[in-house]
């Protein structure tokens, strides 16, 4: 579903390189974001728990353009 919401905030003339540039960041943030997780465990002695709490409250901030259904 988020990729309707990506594709529907790239204009229409730049929607190649905008689906281009959220796969890209798709894919570093799947192979970077486990990686630096577990750095910051071994590292810091955080507990998983509390890097959940981060992610929760930062999803807090994130906002999507509201989409009207018509028939």
């Amino acid at each position: 579903m988020m990729q309707i919401a990506v594709i529907d905030i790239i204009p229409v003339k730049h929607q190649g390189e905008g689906i281009s540039f959220y796969t890209l960041s798709f894919i570093l943030a799947t192979a970077i974001g486990p990686f630096l997780g577990l750095v910051m465990i071994q590292l810091y002695k955080y507990t998983p728990a509390i890097l959940t709490g981060i992610g929760i409250l930062l999803t807090l901030f994130t906002t999507l353009p509201l989409i009207k259904f018509t028939r």
